[in-house]
């Protein structure tokens, strides 16, 4: 059940993207902007928790869990398992890119009303094209039949306290240029 809400929260992130580089393009009314702002951010969040909860419990029908965790491992290296692979991270680069969006939005004003909406386009331009590339190349909800009792394991390299903080670190460095290019 949580991976298929997760494919699902993530096609509607999808889908916020795309309504909020539309609702900010044509400068609408704020309402129109803010649930797009606050439902991509809400999608975003439900999705990568909906993963960090599979690795967690260790469904092993997700591919991505099977490939990347161990019911033996540490609660630390299951969550870190969650970011410590292709797809998990590319899950992780939408939803900084998502929180950085959300702080965008709170700067808006009636001053700056025409800038932050182009910013806001932007970004959701940025959103549109990394969700689309998650969902189409690499979905880290994707099933996986039968299902296994235990997984392949963390890749031992990976397997450092660091990388459950180094990853999120840099991606909030990487990610936060996209505000500035915005």
């Amino acid at each position: 059940m949580a991976p298929t809400l997760g494919n699902f929260a993530l096609w509607l992130s999808l889908f916020f993207a795309i309504f909020q580089f539309f609702t900010s393009r044509k400068n609408n009314k704020l309402k129109f902007i803010t649930v797009s702002v606050n439902g991509l951010l809400i999608s975003s969040l439900i999705s990568f928790f909906l993963l960090m909860y599979v690795h967690i419990v260790s469904d092993f029908s997700v591919l991505n869990v099977f490939q990347n965790s161990h019911t033996t491992k540490p609660l630390l290296y299951k969550i870190s398992g969650v970011w410590g692979n292709h797809e998990g991270s590319m899950l992780l680069w939408i939803l900084v890119l998502t929180i950085f969006n959300y702080f965008i939005f709170k700067l808006y004003n009636k001053k700056n009303s025409a800038f932050i909406s182009k910013t806001l386009e932007t970004q959701a331009f940025i959103a549109t094209g990394f969700i689309l590339f998650t969902i189409l190349t690499s979905n880290p909800f994707e099933r996986m039949f039968p299902t296994q009792e235990n997984g392949l394991g963390f890749n031992p390299i990976l397997q450092d306290p660091a990388l459950a903080i180094h990853p999120p670190l840099l991606y909030i460095g990487y990610v936060g240029f996209s505000a500035a290019f915005s």
